[in-house]
């Protein structure tokens, strides 16, 4: 590609070194693995730069996220079945029964009736809220998430295509509610000035008003910004798999740093720590 850059090879004990200051810089609780390269990230570019622009909205504001091609699936196969009305009352009807279940049966019951007896420009409101699994007494109390995302849905929004309320959903939760939150707090708290050139309000509002076929076609994400990065880049390269800003957290955590999680997850200091009473 001909760049300049920096590469930077992550450890575990880089996240040991991070995993303490994370309260410091963020100062709320999340479990975004991706806080741990993001604060990793900002301190090597500091030593460089003072501003670095950031790539947050491109999924967003142009249907990157594979939703975008499953969500219409998943809705055109239920909008199939027969007796579908029917169905949905029965499961809406049964799923209190399963309410205490350890697998959650009852809540994915009480999703799946109210994907079932949906309109269908309110089917993918259902199926977001439900497929992210938060329970709707933690959204309603300790969020309020479920004012602020119906908001829309109150003022009567008129959708062109129900779809394009998937657009408003991740723009106003996943995207200002986390993403940005994530990167300005690393960005800052190693006093690194970031900056998003995808959400300028002109890309925003050019996005709002593409018809959603053109970001996604099914089979084809991010069409607009595909279409202007194969005038610059071999397509092989664009066309790759997703890849998120990922850590091998996991097989972390069964190794190096297993003692975490006996060391604050451990049923006496759970119980000592009077969080869950």
């Amino acid at each position: 590609m001909g760049t300049d850059h920096t590469s930077y090879d992550c450890t575990y004990k880089d996240a040991l070194e991070l995993i303490p200051l994370l309260p410091k810089f963020y100062d709320d609780p999340i479990a975004d693995i991706s806080c741990i390269p993001t604060l990793l990230v900002s301190k090597v570019a500091k030593e460089h730069v003072k501003v670095a622009l950031s790539a947050d909205g491109g999924d967003e504001l142009f249907g990157g996220y594979n939703g975008f091609k499953t969500y219409p699936e998943i809705i055109s196969k239920v909008n199939k079945i027969k007796f579908k009305s029917s169905l949905g009352h029965f499961t809406k009807m049964v799923s209190p029964y399963f309410k205490n279940q350890r697998n959650h049966y009852g809540k994915k019951l009480k999703g799946l009736s109210e994907l079932l007896l949906g309109q269908h420009d309110s089917q993918v409101y259902n199926l977001v809220k439900n497929s992210w699994g938060i329970p709707d007494e933690m959204c309603h109390k300790v969020m309020n998430f479920k004012s602020n995302v119906e908001h829309h849905k109150r003022n009567n929004w008129a959708y062109i295509d129900p779809m394009d309320e998937l657009f408003v959903l991740g723009y106003e939760d996943v995207l200002t509610n986390l993403l940005l939150v994530k990167v300005d707090r690393a960005s800052m708290g190693v006093s690194l000035e970031s900056r998003e050139p995808l959400l300028d309000h002109t890309v925003a509002e050019f996005s709002a008003r593409l018809p959603f076929a053109y970001k996604h076609n099914g089979l084809e994400s991010k069409r607009p910004i595909r279409e202007i990065v194969y005038k610059y880049l071999p397509k092989e390269m664009m066309d790759r798999p997703k890849l998120g800003f990922d850590l091998p957290l996991y097989d972390w955590l069964r190794k190096d740093l297993s003692y975490l999680i006996h060391e604050y997850l451990n049923e006496n200091k759970i119980r000592r720590s009077g969080i869950f009473l």
